[in-house]
Parts: structure tokens; sequence; C-alpha cells
């Protein structure tokens, strides 16, 4: 995608360089998003950790240990839950900015498409060349988000899911974890499948 990139911003018109440069200033505010939102979980995703319940609040129960062993399984267990948030929200930046910049490219080509078609065969060439690589690129790029797809999406229709039920039959157990599954419908699931249809349209 970076040559392609490259070529158009360089050979482009001034309406397609407008346009790629639109397009990368709306990325970049999609990928701030999705890291914004993950900080703003910290908080959140720590008070679980040190609260009664957590796993390591009832390891300690379990297993009684001095304090410096439980203040240890409790950085650990901490370093460990933001790891995890903080590396499903960077891939998530990835994934939409990786999409995104497929289907601005594909427009980009597009109007490139109309605009030297009377410059005759060899310009036409030129751009198939580069539909061809961006096509490849697109394509490693699925490839790439395969074998994450199922558990994104799987995870995503499952817990709203199950929060609904919870919801219906126990209102009164319901926590703040409950009714935030519900937000990801909202800041993954749709944007994954609006990113999919993009590339697809294109």
């Amino acid at each position: 995608m970076v040559a392609v990139s490259a070529q158009l911003e360089s050979q482009g018109g001034a309406e397609t360089k407008e346009q790629l440069a639109a397009s990368s200033r709306r990325l970049h505010r999609v990928a701030l998003f999705y890291y914004v939102l993950g900080l703003a979980q910290v908080a959140g995703v720590t008070h679980t950790v040190y609260s009664g319940d957590s796993a390591v609040a009832r390891l300690v129960l379990v297993l009684p240990h001095g304090r410096l062993v439980n203040g240890l399984l409790y950085a650990a267990h901490t370093l460990a839950v933001l790891s995890g948030l903080f590396s499903y929200y960077t891939m998530l930046a990835v994934l939409f900015t990786t999409f995104g910049s497929c289907s601005a490219l594909f427009r980009g080509l597009g109007a490139e498409s109309a605009r030297t078609a009377r410059r005759g065969q060899g310009a036409v060439l030129f751009l198939a060349r580069h539909h061809v690589r961006l096509v490849e690129a697109a394509r490693r790029s699925r490839l790439l988000f395969a074998d994450l797809f199922i558990h994104i999406v799987s995870t995503l229709l499952i817990l709203p899911l199950l929060g609904t039920v919870e919801l219906i039959v126990a209102v009164k157990k319901v926590d703040s974890l409950t009714v935030a599954t519900f937000a990801a419908l909202t800041t993954t699931f749709v944007p994954i499948c609006l990113a999919g249809e993009s590339v697809r349209v294109k």
C-alpha cells in the first residue's frame, strides 16, 4: 500500500491528493479514538483487579502468603490485564486504519482512472498495475486478521446477549461490566462491518 500511496501522492491530481489527505486525517482520528478509549478503561479495569471478587483476591484467600507475595500477585495481574487491554485496542486501531487505507487508496485509483483515461494505454496500464498491487495488499491484510475475526465477532455477539439475559433474569446483580458489553457493539462490531463493506464496495 505504501508504494501505491506514494505514486498517487506524487503523480495524482489535486483532487486525489486532497482526498488522500482527508482520509489520512480521518484515520488518524480513528486510531487516536481507540487509544483514548483504551486509556479511559484503565481505572475501571484496575479497580476490578483489586476488588474483593477478583481472581487474585480469591487466590489470596485460598492460599494466604506474605504481604510481599500478595503485592507481587496483584502487580502481575494488573500488568497482565492492562497489557491485554492495550494490545486489544492497539489491534483495533491497526485493523481500522489498515482497511480504511485500502478503501481510500481504491477511491484514489478510481478518481485517477477517470482523470487519466484520455491519456492513452500507458496511463491505463500504469493504474492497472497499481490496482493489482492494491488488491493483493487488501488480500494480505484480510489474511493478517483472519484468525482474529472469529474470536472478536463471536465475543462481540455473545457478551451482549449474555448481558441482556442477565438484565432480564437478575437485574439487581447487573454490574458495570455487563452494561459495558453493550458499548462494544458500537465501538467495535459496527466499525468492523463498515470497514469491510467499504473495502468490498470499492
